[in-house]
């Protein structure tokens, strides 16, 4: 009796610190108070006292490893004080946080189904806390006429396009409840989301928002018809149909969506202030690249040279922290997507887990070339991470049970 008590005390604690974990996991979602790393620490000390923990690690793991030691030696920004050299650290710190998470004793039966759930709440987990920081900004801007808007923690004005980043993860996964077998509560949800969402850039003013909703959609419904082996001319059809319907609530101004547009800083953006067609990312990247083998050593001197950061991952960690941190991180996220394609493709897996992963992997990659990641929003990076290692080891686990079906 005491033996089996003291296995469900061990139980009840790991459960709670896995709970504690998620619980700041959310936080730094949310960049409580700005200071997002704070939170990940706290989690990682929890993770690292809870009892019998395996740490699972892998090549992804030191690939991130060598990303942030390369951040610490060639980034200047990374000399000034004490938390600015253990931030870069976070993302290993993440990844190794969610391949290990939900390790378990390889002797033990795996339910692949309640392995898909973890890692599904893993991600609601995240959304919910981004979500949440949307949705502070939206209250604290509430009425404002222009797009100088204000962040909730940090009190100055932050830039239109690093809001809209916030809304990311909610997009990849409200898409993918419109296109899977999700309860009716799911499906209002991603609706009500989605409206919100649109709203609040009709203030920000961007074309990220609505670029990335018609992306993942057009993605979730290739999907859907090469999985589930529909006519994709039928549905196409059948998208066309609830557009139309929609552009006709539009025209007639029910519930007074039309006049809420044209009086919106989005509409007055394209049609008075700039051309739609105009963006200056393109120009700022190809600059980067022409200076690309001038500054191989990191310290920001394209930025200071040229003016403008890059608007990518990719060209601002090389001109920020070296040519050794864009490889790295190269490599990490060529393996991240590795690890999405083969999730996809898992038919041990459910559809609407597989599309989930998939969305919320194909949006956070896309703001990874629309966004200077580090210097700007690292807390998305790291929920990348944390993600990734989830699915790391859900993969994990979807192997050892297709091996057990074989023998």
């Amino acid at each position: 009796m005491r033996g089996q008590k003291k296995v469900l005390e061990g139980s009840t604690i790991e459960k709670l610190f896995t709970l504690i974990i998620l619980a700041c996991v959310f936080l730094s979602a949310l960049n409580f108070i700005n200071r997002y790393y704070y939170c990940i620490y706290i989690a990682m000390l929890f993770f690292l006292i809870t009892p019998k923990r395996k740490v699972s690690m892998n090549a992804s793991s030191v690939a991130l490893l060598l990303f942030s030691m390369s951040i610490l030696i060639f980034n200047p920004s990374s000399h000034t004080m004490f938390t600015n050299m253990i931030k870069p650290f976070t993302y290993p710190l993440c990844y190794i946080m969610g391949t290990s998470l939900f390790v378990r004793d390889s002797k033990a039966g795996i339910s692949l189904e309640k392995e898909e759930r973890k890692v599904s709440a893993v991600i609601y987990v995240l959304t919910l806390g981004v979500m949440l920081h949307f949705l502070l900004n939206m209250l604290t801007n509430r009425g404002i006429t222009s797009r100088h808007v204000i962040d909730f923690w940090t009190k100055d004005e932050a830039s239109a396009t690093s809001q809209a980043v916030l809304a990311c993860l909610m997009i990849g996964v409200a898409v993918s409840f419109l296109f899977s077998k999700v309860g009716k509560f799911k499906k209002i949800i991603a609706i009500v989301a989605l409206c919100v969402i649109v709203a609040y850039n009709l203030v920000l003013a961007g074309r990220t928002i609505f670029a990335l909703i018609i992306v993942t959609t057009v993605f979730a419904l290739i999907c859907t018809c090469i999985v589930k082996k529909k006519n994709i001319l039928k549905t196409v059809f059948i998208v066309l149909i609830i557009v139309a319907v929609l552009f006709l609530l539009y025209s007639v101004n029910l519930f007074g969506i039309k006049s809420m547009f044209e009086s919106s800083n989005f509409y007055d953006r394209f049609t008075t202030n700039q051309d739609i067609d105009e963006d200056a990312r393109m120009t700022h990247k190809l600059a980067y690249v022409k200076y690309f083998f001038d500054y191989p050593w990191g310290g920001g001197n394209i930025r200071e040279l040229y003016g403008h950061s890059a608007h990518d991952l990719y060209l601002d960690t090389y001109d920020e922290s070296s040519i050794f941190a864009l490889i790295t991180i190269a490599v990490y996220i060529v393996q991240s997507l590795g690890r999405m394609i083969k999730c996809f493709k898992a038919q041990s897996l459910t559809f609407k887990t597989r599309l989930l992963v998939a969305c919320v992997y194909v949006v956070c990659n896309i703001q990874f070339w629309l966004e200077p990641i580090i210097r700007g929003v690292p807390w998305l990076l790291a929920s990348y991470c944390f993600i990734d290692g989830v699915v790391t080891n859900l993969l994990t686990q979807e192997k050892r049970v297709s091996y057990d079906a074989k023998f």
